[in-house]
């Protein structure tokens, strides 16, 4: 018996369903970044993305940690960085990425989650400190599981 799972009319037969239903976590992880690496590719509009910091002085970039990821997936078994899976940025240079993209930002102890709008504009969605990170992840997390479930 097939099963229609979305407005797109895509059928799920039976058997697949028991194959998704037999796969570790570990494994239904992995399909998951598949599949959302899957979906950043076929974006086609790219646009420039900078870090909040991006002009800031050597020394500022020397003395505070910075980082930047698009955001493919999030795994709320990590307590840190790596909760949020994708491709690092460059946080002094210009990046081009999928409009609409998500992408989570550091500096010293601020974190930021971010929607790409056009080139230059990302219009803020959650933030949060460092020693607060779990809470950080826990309010990212729907709002990164709604892209993907669209």
């Amino acid at each position: 018996m097939e099963e229609t799972i979305n407005k797109n009319d895509i059928v799920i037969t039976k058997e697949v369903k028991e194959y998704i239903k037999s796969l570790g976590v570990d494994s239904l992880k992995a399909i998951r970044k598949e599949i959302s690496d899957e979906i950043e590719s076929r974006k086609k509009e790219k646009v420039i993305y900078v870090h909040d910091c991006y002009g800031s002085s050597q020394y500022h970039f020397r003395s505070n940690k910075h980082w930047a990821k698009i955001v493919t997936a999030l795994d709320d078994e990590k307590t840190n960085g790596y909760a949020f899976n994708g491709k690092f940025l460059d946080c002094e240079k210009e990046n081009l990425v999928p409009k609409g993209s998500y992408v989570v930002e550091m500096c010293y102890v601020n974190l930021f989650l971010y929607v790409i709008k056009d080139d230059y504009s990302k219009e803020l969605l959650a933030q949060g400190v460092k020693k607060e990170f779990i809470s950080f992840i826990k309010k990212c997390k729907p709002i990164i599981e709604k892209q993907y479930c669209e």
